[in-house]
């Protein structure tokens, strides 16, 4: 199933100067402001931008809407993220060359993974009670639904390495970590316990999956192979917000969301090997640029 959607038409917001390339005059050379993030303000989120080497921060956005859920093309030449104002959410798209902003669906209202070759999108639907996949083209901005067989998937990442997904599904009534093709085909389970498995990512060399695993309010990061196999806890109660991991582009790091109090929220960066932590800035719903 098949339908078009409204087409690109370029709008217009209030953009900060994008740090993908360095101002000489106002940043030292060394910069590398690879990571995108939503800090909460006055009238909502804004996007910002991170160098994690040395915390720096640059604002990237200021608008009277409220953005959220920032994601890097792989190529590292757009930024998706969803839009929230008068209690309407959309779907935007920032190219990272010339700073303008794409309108791109306004039915989609939660967030987004893009395909290995940064020409598609995939994204959670709701379907009556349930929900379901859907991916976007950017060439013509087509939707097409991911038939798995069972309602209730969401949240699904692309693989960058192949044409598969992640996702989470509640199918048999707790929500697990699953793998299908984009075509809806070879749907393979890959954790099955009493924890609510979530918010899947896969690595850059497509190898391994990150994920959320826990209770209610108290999630920790795990990875496993892309397999399923060799699932290893990476932190403990560290309160994993609700928001993807998102791997460096080497794949020895991730960043995460964690919970600090009631009302405030951090970036943390997680060392694959040891399982290290250490908290970042404010922020939430980190992505990394994988393109160097």
């Amino acid at each position: 199933m098949k339908r078009p959607i409204n087409q690109l038409a370029i709008v217009s917001i209030a953009l900060l100067p994008v740090a993908c390339s360095p101002q000489p005059d106002s940043e030292p050379e060394t910069s590398s402001f690879d990571v995108v993030f939503v800090r909460y303000v006055e009238n909502g989120g804004d996007l910002f931008l991170l160098d994690p080497s040395n915390n720096d921060v640059r604002q990237l956005s200021a608008t009277p809407a409220s953005e959220e859920f920032p994601v890097w093309s792989p190529d590292g030449s757009k930024i998706a993220f969803l839009t929230v104002q008068d209690d309407k959410v959309s779907l935007r798209v920032m190219d990272s060359n010339d700073d303008s902003i794409a309108f791109l669906d306004p039915d989609v209202s939660n967030p987004v993974s893009w395909s290995g070759d940064s020409k598609s999108l995939v994204t959670t639907v709701d379907e009556g009670e349930s929900r379901g996949l859907w991916t976007i083209s950017l060439a013509d901005g087509s939707r097409s639904t991911v038939p798995t067989g069972a309602p209730g998937d969401a949240y699904a990442t692309w693989s960058p390495a192949a044409n598969r997904l992640a996702f989470e599904s509640t199918r048999d009534g707790n929500p697990e970590i699953y793998v299908a093709g984009v075509d809806g085909s070879d749907v393979v389970r890959l954790t099955d316990n009493d924890q609510l498995d979530e918010w899947p990512q896969w690595s850059n060399d497509g190898q391994f999956i990150a994920f959320a695993s826990g209770v209610e309010g108290e999630k920790d990061l795990w990875v496993m192979r892309a397999d399923g196999t060799e699932k290893r806890q990476l932190t403990d109660k560290v309160l994993f917000g609700d928001a993807y991991p998102s791997w460096s582009p080497d794949d020895k790091s991730i960043v995460i969301t964690v919970q600090v109090a009631p009302d405030t929220t951090m970036l943390a960066l997680v060392n694959v090997a040891s399982g290290d932590y250490k908290e970042l800035v404010n922020g939430a719903a980190a992505s990394w640029r994988g393109a160097r």
